[in-house]
């Protein structure tokens, strides 16, 4: 299985994890791409975006945030995290790409680029679209949903 989220045609989406209590945090696993089978045998792979780059903002003192770049690798992409003292951590997909067919590193990302840094992003002005909103959509299936296998909050409680 994998979870999967609808883009509407753009990145943007935000994922709450709140782990109940206090961790240090010393690594993040995210497996971007349904890797596997559904329930009827078939490959999963190519029908849905890949996760690319994800911001992580954890609910520590510091408000640490750290960018993961997947390199659309077909299986689990590791980021070791400097000891984070955290209970909560919100995720921002900041782009997916169609799954590569080639090689797992190759990024066919389309439609949009990259969703700005949450640090860089100016508020809106009032009444204006929100930026991480806009976009454009694309009419093969692929591009209506992103899919990640597994997500993985490595660490351990404070000592």
């Amino acid at each position: 299985n994998a979870f999967i989220c609808v883009r509407n045609g753009v990145d943007g989406q935000f994922i709450d994890v709140d782990l109940s209590k206090t961790y240090v945090i010393t690594a993040l696993s995210l497996t971007p791409g349904w890797i596997g089978q559904d329930a009827s045998g078939a490959a999963q792979w190519s029908q849905h975006r890949v996760v690319t780059i994800v911001q992580y903002l954890f609910n520590d003192s510091e408000r640490t945030m750290l960018t993961q770049d997947t390199k659309n690798v077909h299986g689990e992409a590791v980021m070791p995290v400097k000891r984070v003292l955290a209970s909560k951590v919100r995720m921002l997909i900041r782009q997916t790409s169609r799954p590569p067919v080639d090689t797992p590193t190759n990024a066919n990302a389309a439609p949009g680029g990259v969703i700005p840094d949450l640090a860089t992003l100016p508020p809106p002005p009032i009444g204006a679209a929100d930026p991480l909103l806009g976009g454009q959509s694309n009419s093969d299936p692929v591009d209506a949903t992103f899919a990640i296998s597994s997500l993985k909050i490595i660490g351990h409680e404070p000592l």
